[in-house]
């Protein structure tokens, strides 16, 4: 008889997760080699020094990600950040199927927690675009991208902590339809933009590439 610890059944749920998902069209059948394939995806346009930083830099903190079980069924997959005001270790919590999500949308860059003022509480989750260079808006809200914000929308967590990104957390505000309806100071559609980025990286596979070391992330 097997006996499995909790991060044991999670990695186990885990591998079967993506299995389902990318098995048949891209013969990826574990978590870690689905890890090996954003390195390979969200580097294929770099030459291969600017490669391993981009792989030591998100490669390495996804490496670092823990996989619990939640309620027993539901797969969490914590994602480790430094928190610039503390110096701290804090770590975002999210779906492991909402992330899949998210990485196949293209926030396959690093993560990071970013405070907007120095007298702010709380910050926001963040990730860079894709090409980012390429782009005005260089980064967006994690949590914008689980709820799909548009322009004049904004994304907001039930319980005021931005680290808690589960789906049943995260809420959008805001009517675009009108303009009393029309909140925040977003003028992007953020999914759409990731995507966007995501697509002219591909076209650009095996061009070989360099960059500066902010593009790393």
């Amino acid at each position: 008889m097997q006996h499995f610890s909790t991060s044991n059944l999670a990695l186990a749920i885990a591998d079967d997760m993506v299995a389902q998902r990318f098995g048949h069209g891209r013969s990826i059948h574990t978590f870690a080699a689905y890890l090996d394939y954003i390195d390979a995806r969200a580097t294929a346009h770099l030459n291969p020094a600017s490669a391993r930083r981009v792989i030591g830099s998100a490669g390495a903190q996804r490496r670092k990600a823990r996989l619990t079980l939640e309620n027993g069924t539901s797969v969490i997959l914590a994602l480790p950040m430094n928190d610039a005001h503390t110096g701290k270790t804090v770590w975002a919590e999210i779906e492991l199927g909402t992330w899949l999500n998210l990485i196949e949308m293209g926030a396959d860059g690093a993560w990071f927690y970013l405070h907007k003022g120095k007298d702010r509480r709380t910050g926001q989750v963040r990730t860079n675009a894709p090409m980012r260079s390429t782009t005005t808006n260089k980064n967006t809200t994690v949590a914008r991208l689980i709820v799909n914000a548009k322009a004049g929308q904004q994304a907001r967590t039930l319980d005021g902590n931005p680290m808690n990104l589960r789906s049943g957390n995260v809420y959008l505000n805001g009517n675009t339809d009108t303009c009393e309806g029309r909140v925040g100071r977003a003028k992007t559609d953020s999914a759409a933009l990731l995507k966007g980025q995501l697509a002219l990286r591909q076209k650009l596979a095996g061009s070989g590439f360099g960059f500066d070391g902010g593009e790393a992330q």
